[in-house]
């Protein structure tokens, strides 16, 4: 069998060569000292600090959102108070509120002559068509109040974008630690916080110039001011430009410790 013997030490061979060729692929172990150690402890130490400061203010942000809901689903940022000049006035507007979506009044009036006079409450959504009968003897200022409307509904759905996106990146820098990630979503949280800034004075100034112009919802000698779904704005603004601060300041760069790992290779930031 010529075949078998010219195999077979030549199989062996090959397991021998093999065999020699392994200890050349170990690489000695190295153990760190112990002012690496101190180091990489402290450094974690440091990491630690700034991930539970982290997670608290995404906390906050994800109760700071819910308020935000809570805010544009209600209809008390502008609340305005009548007092008629005639207490036996038939059609007199009492009061009213208003919010990002619709508004509410309560109308003094009378049913028909043998009736008393009753107050009435009527809530509608507001109206992003210049076709309301009050405004079409006035089209530039319909257009105004119109943009305003239509400009309040936009930055509201964008607004919720951004709060989506915020929370989202803020959770992936619990899995990611990488200054690049936290620097990412504290530019977002400052965006959010923009975004919402921009509404509440876009209905601020919506409201002042509808007061000089929509009579029906703000007759003459009103009074309005605030409700508390404009505060609970305020404070979502100011939740989350104080989130995307920290974010920022929690991914500065660190300085590198130059040290080794077991295998001979250097150690990156984020293995510390």
């Amino acid at each position: 069998m010529p075949h078998a013997d010219e195999t077979t030490p030549k199989h062996m061979q090959q397991q021998h060569h093999h065999g020699q060729q392994r200890p050349n692929k170990l690489v000695p172990r190295r153990r760190n000292t112990e002012t690496e150690n101190a180091a990489i402890s402290k450094r974690h130490a440091l990491l630690m600090r700034d991930r539970r400061i982290l997670i608290f203010i995404t906390f906050l942000c994800c109760i700071a959102s819910i308020l935000w809901i809570v805010s544009l689903s209600t209809d008390f940022w502008v609340i305005v108070d009548t007092v008629p000049k005639n207490s036996n006035d038939s059609t007199a507007v009492l009061k009213s509120h208003l919010g990002v979506w619709r508004g509410c009044i309560t109308n003094r009036q009378r049913i028909n002559e043998s009736t008393s006079i009753v107050d009435t409450d009527g809530c509608s959504y507001h109206n992003l068509e210049q076709d309301d009968h009050e405004l079409k003897a006035k089209p530039s200022i319909a257009r105004t109040i119109v943009d305003y409307r239509r400009t309040i509904v936009a930055l509201a759905g964008l607004s919720l974008l951004c709060h989506i996106m915020s929370i989202s990146f803020s959770m992936y820098t619990f899995r990611n630690s990488r200054y690049t990630f936290k620097r990412l979503a504290g530019c977002m949280h400052l965006i959010t916080a923009a975004t919402t800034f921009v509404l509440i004075e876009v209905v601020s100034n919506g409201a002042d110039f509808s007061r000089a112009h929509l009579l029906s919802v703000f007759p003459v000698g009103t009074v309005w001011h605030h409700g508390f779904s404009y505060y609970l704005a305020w404070y979502v603004c100011f939740q989350y430009g104080m989130a995307g601060l920290t974010f920022l300041v929690c991914s500065r760069k660190r300085k590198s410790l130059n040290i080794m790992k077991e295998d001979g290779t250097m150690m990156t930031d984020d293995e510390y």
